[in-house]
């Protein structure tokens, strides 16, 4: 692959490229895969120690967190949608969502542009996405 892009450089350029920045404009991957880590960080901090964090078993334990929510917890839920007051069964849901929006956003297909650098010797690869 490296020689791949260096033939495609000496062949392109009238110059010698040694270095290749490759910007990726996926911004809306990368804030996803952001607050997944987030709500992962906040659901293990309420875990009992110990416990755990295998995908499989955090949602056995949400559903049975939620099948057995009563009273205040019950009325905390109307925070859920403003991220407040978010418990197990509310960051393993949160969770289950940005996971499939990142596969999404994952699998966009990008154009790849080439614009060289005000630097020496240097050349920018912009991937649109």
């Amino acid at each position: 692959m490296v020689t791949e892009w260096k033939k495609y450089f000496d062949e392109t350029f009238d110059t010698k490229v040694t270095v290749c920045t490759v910007v990726v404009a996926n911004d809306l991957l990368l804030q996803a895969l952001a607050e997944r880590r987030d709500r992962w960080r906040q659901l293990e901090l309420q875990l009992p120690v110990g416990e755990s964090t295998e995908i499989n078993h955090i949602a056995r334990l949400a559903a049975e967190i939620s099948s057995t929510r009563k009273g205040m917890a019950n009325m905390l839920r109307c925070l859920h949608p403003f991220g407040l007051a978010l418990d197990i069964p509310a960051l393993y849901e949160r969770i289950v969502v940005l996971t499939e929006r990142a596969r999404g956003l994952a699998q966009r297909q990008s154009p790849v542009t080439v614009r060289p650098s005000p630097f020496v010797n240097t050349c920018y690869l912009n991937l649109n996405c």
